[in-house]
């Protein structure tokens, strides 16, 4: 029927749900497990029905450390960090980190029991699905906010626990830079060099600094295909990041030196 044309939305495909990696893949359930096992190690305890040891765990609260696991990479990213494979320096979050990375995870969990049916309500009632926390971030007592602090300072010891790292953005723009090649990264930092594809000399020291182990940012104008930065000659652009002008600007702003 003409009226009912927009009900169906086809979007993405089903070949990379299928694929080995994603179908077998165990990172999630590693990361989700030291999550875990950090929020243990001071919750033992606390009579809590989660304190006990993963492999004793029910189905809910499993389901709940993925979900907590897989945003981790989105939290950190908000504050120019990446989680990387291989453990490496325990880096030191700051308070303003610290801050936001306890707000993202408040506001994921909301939405969380949100979409499991969950209300606000004075006092809590699992079995109403009814909670007293559900609530924006500046309206819930400095009690919980400071729960949510401590877990996020411990994110540098999850990642270690799950064989992983955190590792802190050192961002710079390829058309202001020199000849010489960046320095090496210091440890527990991610070198990412942007560049803009209509700058062959831009374009030229982003390859140089990717062989150096420099993640790569791309500029992706409106009405241009990424296919672009296949067609470039020479040792091809493995692109992390492509950005909408908007985000470049911003980015551009956001790492101008003072």
């Amino acid at each position: 029927q003409s009226l009912f044309h927009e009900r169906l939305i086809p979007f993405g495909s089903l070949a990379f749900l299928t694929t080995p990696a994603a179908l077998l893949d165990q990172s999630l359930d590693i990361l989700a497990r030291a999550t875990h096992e950090i929020w243990l190690r001071s919750n033992a305890q606390s009579g809590s029905p989660a304190a006990v040891p993963w492999e004793k765990l029910a189905e809910f609260h499993k389901q709940a450390n993925r979900g907590l696991a897989d945003y981790i990479p989105v939290r950190l990213r908000c504050c120019g960090l990446r989680l990387v494979n291989g453990r490496g320096p325990l880096i030191t979050l700051d308070e303003a980190q610290v801050e936001r990375l306890a707000a993202l995870e408040h506001w994921r969990w909301c939405v969380e029991l949100y979409s499991l049916g969950w209300h606000h309500a004075e006092s809590r009632d699992d079995f109403l699905k009814l909670h007293n926390r559900l609530v924006d971030w500046a309206d819930l007592p400095d009690a919980t906010k400071d729960y949510n602090r401590e877990m996020a300072r411990l994110l540098p010891q999850t990642a270690d626990a799950a064989g992983m790292g955190i590792r802190r953005y050192r961002v710079l723009f390829a058309d202001q830079m020199g000849d010489a090649p960046p320095a090496a990264a210091e440890p527990g930092t991610q070198l990412v060099i942007v560049a803009d594809p209509r700058d062959p000399e831009a374009l030229r020291r982003a390859q140089a600094a990717q062989t150096q182990g420099a993640k790569v940012w791309a500029l992706l104008r409106t009405g241009t295909s990424p296919l672009i930065f296949k067609q470039q000659p020479g040792n091809p652009l493995e692109i992390e990041l492509f950005l909408q002008e908007e985000e470049w600007a911003a980015l551009r702003q956001r790492e101008a030196p003072n």
